[in-house]
């Protein structure tokens, strides 16, 4: 959750995501979490929640 806040409080890491460069894969990341869900495989939604989560917040970090 404190990723999620996090991006909820950063308006300026938040606006990053809008070129379709990056929007892709997280839309593509959205939709493995949803389908996930839908199947009642909760094992798998949260591991693609996690990596999703861990991805959104590296994205702009200094590597």
């Amino acid at each position: 959750m404190e990723v999620i806040d996090g991006m909820r409080v950063k308006p300026t890491q938040r606006e990053k995501t809008t070129d379709q460069a990056t929007r892709h894969p997280f839309a593509q990341q959205h939709q493995s979490i949803v389908d996930a869900i839908l199947a009642r495989d909760g094992e798998t939604a949260a591991r693609c929640m996690r990596e999703h989560l861990l991805k959104v917040q590296g994205y702009g970090s200094p590597h």
